[in-house]
């Protein structure tokens, strides 16, 4: 499938964050096996980036302790004679569309009983995320 780079990095610290839960194995497997697409995909994202802000290692912009200053995006800020370039190229970087094998589970499998308090639980939007990233629906199995 076919995500931008912001929406890999997002995923991959999602899937990262709940990957040390405690869940029944399908689920775990299908994260991990996914966890691993998005982190390859990731490298590749983090390789460029820094590229990037090595390529405008003259211009980054410091404080007055002398630490990089760091925008919302999480990145090195340039100074304004830079700044437009700079947003351009890491702009096109993120929204660069990647291909990412995905690894389908039915989504059945997030209908889980625990009798035993033995998992974690998953809140209503974690699994409406999971099944986003890798639910295969029921008209995806027909086809």
């Amino acid at each position: 499938m076919k995500y931008r780079n912001i929406d890999v990095v997002q995923i991959v610290t999602f899937l990262d964050k709940i990957s040390e839960r405690k869940l029944p194995q399908k689920i775990n497997y299908a994260i991990m096996r996914n966890l691993d697409n998005f982190q390859k995909e990731n490298q590749f994202y983090e390789k460029s980036l820094n590229k990037i802000i090595e390529s405008y290692k003259d211009f980054l912009v410091k404080d007055s302790d002398g630490n990089f200053v760091i925008s919302k995006l999480g990145i090195p800020t340039v100074d304004d004679s830079h700044i437009k370039d700079y947003n351009n190229e890491i702009s096109e970087l993120i929204n660069l569309e990647v291909d990412v094998k995905i690894y389908q589970v039915p989504e059945s499998i997030f209908d889980y009983e625990d009798a035993n308090g033995k998992y974690d639980t998953l809140s209503g939007s974690e699994i409406l995320k999971l099944v986003k990233i890798f639910g295969e629906t029921d008209e995806e199995k027909k086809e």
